[in-house]
């Protein structure tokens, strides 16, 4: 029986870690745009954690208390 070679096939096909793409790398997505400008932001959210927790969004306008003379 050959098992190393087996296993020798089985770790290259399923490696036992995943590898980001670089940043100059073409995009995982196969948008054609490096990885930089396509998925790179979306995927450190994601790895951190923060992913779908909202964007950037305005702050919300404080209400302005009339003056002390206006009725």
């Amino acid at each position: 029986m050959a098992s190393g070679g087996i296993s020798k096939l089985l770790r290259s096909l399923f490696p036992a870690r995943y590898d980001a793409p670089g940043r100059n790398d073409a995009c995982w997505c196969g948008s054609g745009k490096k990885y930089k400008r396509c998925h790179l932001q979306h995927d450190q959210a994601k790895k951190a954690g923060t992913h779908g927790r909202g964007g950037r969004r305005k702050p919300k306008e404080k209400e302005k208390a009339g003056a002390p003379g206006d009725a």
